[in-house]
Order: structure tokens, then C-alpha cells, then sequence
């Protein structure tokens, strides 16, 4: 299969699994399944009240010195604007499933987790750090991020 096609079954979420085996990148699934993650964000209190929640989903869980935390993806759409207005969101939580940082994004959605690495669709840029890439690397109990681009081809699917 080439990359460009894993890349696309990995972000429809087909490459995690459903129906052909999970390879070892993918996370397994939150304790208590859709409930769980409503839960997990419902307590960290990311949803504004002035949008819509469109799209939820545990995407993969990435490993800090032998600790999961999991990533999610959030899409919102703001309530009142006149012109449809998306607000989209990588949340990180901890493992005591606490917020430990979240990211927006405009078409950068995440895809994969390899160890302590996130790999997102594109080139994704985060105010406060330097540079643009699509492998996030993760460090300081889930806090810190550093940015670096990797060639599509070597990603590791």
C-alpha cells in the first residue's frame, strides 16, 4: 500500500483497526468507550458553550517514560456565526486524565502516535514555539512540544 493511501486510511481511522488487526501504533480504545471520552472532556471542561461539538474521537495514545496519555480530537463549530466557522483542537491529557495541553489546528488533524511522537496531517504551527512541522514530540508530563517536519514517506506506518 503506498504512504499516501496509509496516511489517508490512518486519518478515517481505518489503519486503528476496524476490521483489520491494530498495528502496535494504535491505542486501545478508552475504558468505557464513547461515555468515557464525553466524560474526560466534559471534566476538563474544553467545550464552549457557544459551539457545537461535531466530532470527538481518541485518536492515540502517546508514552512518556511508560505513562499513556491519551490524544483526542475536538471539531466545534461556533454557534452563531453567520458563515459556518469551525474551531478544531488536539487535547492531551494526562494519565490521571487531566487537560495537559491543547492545540489548535486548522486542517493539521492528528493521525498517529509512535512513543512520545504525534504525527499530524501537514505542517502544523503552535503559538509560542518556534517553527512548523507535522511530528510533535511531547515531553514534560504531556506539557511541552517541539515541532519538526518529517518527509510523508517516513512516517512510521
Amino acid at each position: 500500500m503506498g504512504t499516501f493511501m496509509a496516511m489517508a486510511l490512518a486519518a478515517a481511522g481505518v489503519a486503528c483497526g476496524r476490521p483489520a488487526p491494530a498495528p502496535k501504533e494504535c491505542a486501545p480504545a478508552l475504558e468505557g468507550g464513547r461515555g468515557a471520552l464525553e466524560s474526560l472532556v466534559n471534566a476538563a471542561q474544553v467545550l464552549d458553550p457557544n459551539r457545537h461539538a461535531v466530532h470527538l474521537a481518541h485518536v492515540c495514545s502517546l508514552t512518556l517514560n511508560s505513562t499513556t496519555y491519551p490524544v483526542v480530537d475536538l471539531q466545534e463549530l461556533v454557534k452563531s456565526a453567520t458563515t459556518a466557522r469551525g474551531v478544531n483542537s488536539i487535547l492531551i491529557f494526562g494519565p490521571d486524565r487531566k487537560l495537559r495541553r491543547r492545540l489548535e489546528y486548522t486542517t493539521e488533524r492528528p493521525l498517529l502516535c509512535a512513543g512520545a511522537k504525534l504525527y499530524v496531517w501537514g505542517d502544523l504551527s503552535i503559538e509560542g514555539i518556534q517553527g512548523e512541522g507535522n511530528e510533535l514530540e511531547v515531553s514534560d508530563d504531556g506539557r511541552g512540544v517541539s515541532l519538526r517536519h518529517v518527509d510523508p514517506n517516513d512516517l512510521p506506518l
